[in-house]
């Protein structure tokens, strides 16, 4: 869901009301465009809940900061290494290194005990995290308990399977096939065309484009684009003091012939 579409719900209330929040380690405020109208809506909510390890800019506005575990301190699974063929199948459960500091608590346990409160506990393993995590492993036949006593790992029982669209369905008598409404490798997708969409591949200019309506350009005659700098992944990374004084603030690059013609010097502030 893109932070536009929620920020227009909670204000006009359309498709339906948001009457509240709860965001887990996000930052849409930084991470998104509209920062103002995002303010607004922050603003607007009857009540916002922020999990994170660090008071970011849109955890201002939250009722509640609950302080999140770093991963050194909560328990994960990784269920696979995908790096290559031959550890995609090995299975490892980390353990945490220290118990959870202060009272910060991990993402899923925060989500387990919130389900079970608002009694959906039975679609949340009635909270129990490792019950959770071992129907995560069925697949692979082992369990929590079996990985705990591995902290390296085990390696599931798995196979690479070449050429699996040919193998012969028992109940039909007939190769597998791909998994697509024709069982066939689909350039035209039918299930974008049931849908309402292109079922090809098509190229479609930008509002805002030298094929914009004539009168386009001349309201906005600038095209933005936008890139990453390497200090930052989008929103994160951004509370490390050594990454902020490499990029202190967002900065915007133009043609100096452009920066001239618009009254621009380098180094100046712009705000529109």
């Amino acid at each position: 869901m893109q932070a536009y579409n929620v920020y227009h719900a909670i204000l006009t209330g359309q498709p339906y009301p948001v009457k509240a929040m709860l965001l887990f380690g996000s930052d849409p405020l930084l991470g998104n465009g509209d920062t103002l109208r995002g303010k607004a809506a922050l603003e607007a909510l009857d009540f916002y809940v922020h999990v994170d390890m660090f008071a970011n800019p849109s955890a201002a506005f939250a009722d509640l900061l609950l302080p999140a575990c770093t991963s050194w301190e909560r328990e994960a699974l990784m269920p696979t290494f995908s790096t290559a063929e031959d550890t995609t199948p090995w299975i490892q459960f980390r353990q945490s290194v220290v118990q959870p500091l202060h009272e910060s608590r991990p993402d899923v346990e925060i989500i387990f005990d919130l389900a079970t409160r608002l009694g959906l506990g039975a679609h949340f393993f009635d909270g129990n995290i490792e019950a959770a995590m071992n129907y995560h492993l069925t697949p692979s036949g082992l369990t929590v308990r079996q990985l705990r006593a591995h902290p390296v790992g085990l390696r599931a029982a798995a196979r690479t399977r070449y050429q699996k669209y040919a193998e012969i369905n028992p109940q039909t008598g007939q190769p597998r096939g791909f998994q697509t409404p024709t069982r066939k490798v689909e350039i035209y997708a039918t299930r974008f065309a049931g849908a309402g969409y292109a079922p090809l591949p098509m190229f479609q200019e930008p509002i805002a484009s030298p094929a914009s309506p004539p009168d386009m350009p001349q309201e906005y005659p600038l095209l933005l684009t936008f890139f990453r700098v390497v200090q930052f992944c989008d929103e994160q990374h951004r509370h490390s003091p050594r990454l902020r004084r490499q990029v202190p603030q967002p900065f915007l690059e133009m043609h100096s012939t452009t920066a001239t013609t618009c009254g621009i010097q380098d180094g100046d502030g712009i705000d529109k």
